[in-house]
């Protein structure tokens, strides 16, 4: 029942504010960025929710380090974990769909529903590729 509050978003700023906060979580891992100086329009909290959400999925799906590229057309979060089956990809985004083949059992499978629903709002959409055992690339596309 959040209303859209659209506002232009230092996409550097942003990007760094949430890697302080999941830092505190995962103290000991590395997200390395690149990042073009560029703003978005886009509700800061529901797209704060959206990004910490796919960080957090990557750095609990890989042991390595996890990457973000940005650009003015998108948001790419990259990992080098266990990978996502083919079968899996089309059905993660749906509302309490859990991957049984993992050994993360601490989810609801809510996360990347929600994801895509915000994304959704934004006129943005949500692109997996993956590959089990060599890992995943969750890009949000903004425009």
């Amino acid at each position: 029942k959040h209303s859209l509050e659209i506002k232009e978003i230092n996409i550097k700023l942003f990007i760094d504010n949430i890697i302080d906060d999941i830092k505190l979580i995962y103290p000991n891992r590395t997200i390395n960025t690149n990042i073009d100086n560029i703003t978005i329009s886009a509700d800061e909290t529901l797209l704060n929710i959206t990004v910490s959400n796919l960080i957090e999925n990557a750095l609990k799906y890989s042991s390595e380090d996890v990457d973000l590229k940005i650009d003015i057309n998108s948001i790419s979060i990259i990992d080098y974990g266990i990978g996502i089956n083919s079968n899996d990809i089309e059905k993660i985004t749906t509302k309490f769909y859990r991957v049984q083949s993992n050994e993360w059992n601490n989810s609801l499978g809510l996360g990347l529903s929600l994801v895509k629903n915000i994304l959704e709002l934004h006129n943005f959409k949500l692109e997996i590729n993956s590959k089990p055992n060599i890992g995943s690339i969750f890009k949000i596309i903004l425009n």
